[in-house]
């Protein structure tokens, strides 16, 4: 979700990925060792609105994908990106990135399990997530637009696929988590996001690397999530080219943009009824 893609897409020769696509907005807030590489406020999507680690070594995400998917849509679209590498759902405390970012877990399951609230970083991703959706539609209002929230992607799970006891969480968690945002999203925006769709980027694991011994464990839960909750979706990430053990190129990114927009449109509106 950082975004470590190098380079342009070598399938697309669309000039706005350098230009810049006027109608697809970007800001957000996300790791970087080039802090000065994160914009301060929405710019068009380009490359290099990724991970960064100098001036001139600026990287890619799924971003790449979404502005290909809206940029002839006739219509302005904005993305508000909040993503830290290896982060956890789980209410991990041992990982360094847990200590220095905090995890996602969400608050529901902060309530039902309360030992493992042990300090200040245990669900402080998404504490800081809902601040960041805030402060991104007060930056749109301010240039005067009246955002209105379309859906959300997810790409995570890494994290918890090396460890049985975290993996077999991963079900609880990830629905808890996305009951959860569309209640907070609700209160924070004003927005009935009780039905917003949610879109998972189903992990995977590159072949020439070392297996993770629960990676299908994570993927399950994933599905599963995506059966039982309703405008839930997934993308699966498998044979997606990637440039290491996870992280994917500039093609897999624009595929992964553009599946996560078609899935968003096919959601868009619909709502499950139970009688």
């Amino acid at each position: 979700a950082v975004g470590y893609a190098e380079g342009l897409p070598e399938s697309n020769d669309d000039p706005r990925f350098t230009s810049g696509f006027e109608t697809v907005l970007f800001w957000g807030e996300y790791e970087s060792d080039y802090a000065a590489a994160r914009p301060s406020d929405f710019v068009p999507v380009t490359q290099g609105l990724g991970k960064a680690y100098s001036s001139s070594d600026r990287r890619s995400g799924a971003e790449l994908g979404i502005a290909s998917a809206l940029g002839d849509s006739g219509t302005m679209n904005a993305v508000i990106k909040y993503a830290w590498g290896a982060t956890f759902l789980y209410p991990d405390t041992g990982n360094s990135v847990s200590t220095r970012w905090g995890t996602w877990t969400p608050p529901s399951y902060r309530e039902e399990h309360p030992e493992c609230i042990v300090n200040d970083y245990i669900g402080l991703l998404y504490d800081n997530f809902l601040e960041i959706v805030a402060e991104g539609l007060e930056k749109l209002g301010a240039l005067g637009y009246t955002p209105v929230i379309r859906g959300m992607w997810w790409m995570q799970g890494e994290a918890e696929s090396p460890n049985a006891t975290h993996a077999n969480a991963y079900y609880e968690l990830l629905t808890d988590f996305i009951r959860d945002l569309r209640g907070d999203l609700t209160t924070v925006t004003g927005q009935d996001c009780s039905a917003m769709p949610f879109v998972i980027g189903k992990i995977y694991r590159n072949p020439e690397y070392p297996a993770m011994a629960q990676i299908e464990t994570v993927r399950a839960a994933q599905e599963q999530a995506a059966q039982t909750l309703a405008n839930v979706a997934t993308v699966d990430c498998t044979e997606l080219a990637q440039q290491d053990g996870w992280h994917y190129t500039a093609d897999a990114q624009l595929s992964l943009g553009q599946q996560f927009v078609q899935q968003v449109s096919a959601m868009d509106g619909k709502y499950w009824v139970s009688c």
